[in-house]
């Protein structure tokens, strides 16, 4: 016998009828769950212990047909690879924003790697002289790859008899003092240096005209201490 007003979860449910009697059947949505998991893999894609390497963000828990979104934030110097769903190995999806119909318990997994960069050195001219790139010496240009996120790398420049070091032109990282000619730095992108050298001592500067009718004034030619500022002037 079904009391009045009363809420009965058993299904299914056995009524004896004594009375005029309303039974109404409620319905919700299916609950599903998701776990997350984050997974750091080397370069050859065996996972790596105790490294934190970032979260997957999103709700724990759906109704059945929601669309669930998923994002993945990362500590500074890894990357996503790919997105593993309900250990599907053929589904591979590397957005870092992931949508899903729920239909069914989620196990999602973040496969995440760490970021690797390279570090090329370039010298000019290369008769001005040569640098050690960490313990590589360098007489004209290098390139040294798949450095770590953070790894500090060092670098330094030496001129050969005749010439002095002027100053490093860098991309990808910055030095306080470019005319230092050793430096460090950590990487956290990929890294261009060029090492500049110039003739230590007078250099002879001549300007000319070709033909030599054409111009009527010029400026600037003569000896000069080495100047990467030295302005010329030619006045047709």
């Amino acid at each position: 016998t079904l009391l009045e007003n009363h809420s009965y979860s058993d299904n299914p449910i056995r009524v004896i009828v004594e009375g005029n009697a309303k039974i109404t059947a409620h319905f919700e949505s299916k609950t599903y769950s998701v776990v997350k998991t984050v997974v750091v893999v080397d370069e050859k894609g065996d996972p790596l212990d105790g490294v934190y390497a970032g979260k997957i963000l999103g709700e724990e828990t759906f109704k059945d047909e929601d669309n669930a979104t998923f994002s993945i934030s990362l500590n500074e110097g890894f990357q996503l690879e790919h997105w593993i769903v309900n250990g599907d190995e053929d589904f591979k999806p590397t957005d870092k924003s992931y949508n899903h119909i729920m239909l069914s318990d989620l196990n999602l997994t973040a496969m995440i790697s760490q970021k690797k960069f390279d570090v090329e050195v370039t010298v000019s001219p290369s008769s001005g002289g040569y640098t050690f790139l960490n313990q590589t010496r360098v007489d004209e240009s290098f390139k040294l790859e798949d450095i770590d996120y953070g790894e500090v790398v060092e670098i330094s420049a030496h001129a050969q008899s005749g010439y002095k070091f002027v100053e490093w032109a860098a991309s990808g990282t910055n030095f306080k003092t470019k005319t230092l000619s050793n430096q460090s730095f950590a990487v956290g992108n990929n890294v261009k240096l060029n090492a500049r050298f110039a003739r230590s001592g007078l250099i002879e500067l001549k300007i000319l005209s070709n033909p030599e009718e054409a111009v009527a004034y010029t400026f600037g030619d003569g000896t000069f201490e080495y100047n990467p500022e030295h302005s010329i002037l030619a006045i047709a």
